[in-house]
């Protein structure tokens, strides 16, 4: 029962480590995304500005990544950040 215990508990924290991983991938993949449009769109932008902008369209273009991010795992192509 323990063994099983602690099984569980070691398959958590290694879910909690890819999920951690998936999260920070498809952040960084949105703000690459992002940073693109945004600068030829706005190609005179400061950096306030585009701080701004960012933090009001940066939950949409997470939420993109990650449904992105999925079909491609679906499809058996699985993206992992380096150091």
């Amino acid at each position: 029962m323990a063994k099983a215990k602690a099984d569980t508990v070691k398959n958590d924290k290694a879910t909690a480590g890819k999920t951690e991983e998936k999260a920070l991938l498809a952040r960084e993949l949105a703000r690459a995304i992002w940073v693109q449009e945004f600068k030829n769109t706005n190609p005179g932008a400061d950096a306030e500005t585009r701080k701004a902008d960012w933090n009001e369209n940066k939950l949409i273009y997470i939420k993109l990544s990650r449904a992105a991010l999925r079909m491609l795992e679906r499809k058996g192509i699985s993206l992992q950040k380096t150091a």
